[in-house]
């Protein structure tokens, strides 16, 4: 399921939980990789130590371990 972000701050973000609530996550947040992408694979977890964003809710990033990935690969664990 893909939930909506709101990139608050390079170091917050703010989602929708599971249970429908509105959350803020402050870096380092841990994620839960959903699709295989470099060395990470399915359910495998990481931590996010910084959110970038130009605006546009598509366009998302985290960075982890020093490299970007875009949103989509990754799951926020609340």
């Amino acid at each position: 399921m893909n939930r909506p972000y709101k990139v608050i701050d390079p170091f917050s973000i703010l989602f929708v939980d599971r249970s429908g609530k509105l959350k803020r996550a402050f870096c380092p947040f841990f994620v839960r990789c959903r699709s295989p992408v470099d060395s990470y694979v399915l359910n495998q977890m990481a931590a996010v130590e910084m959110v970038k964003s130009n605006g546009r809710e598509s366009s998302i990033e985290f960075l982890i371990s020093g490299k970007t990935y875009h949103h989509r690969f990754f799951e926020i664990v609340s």
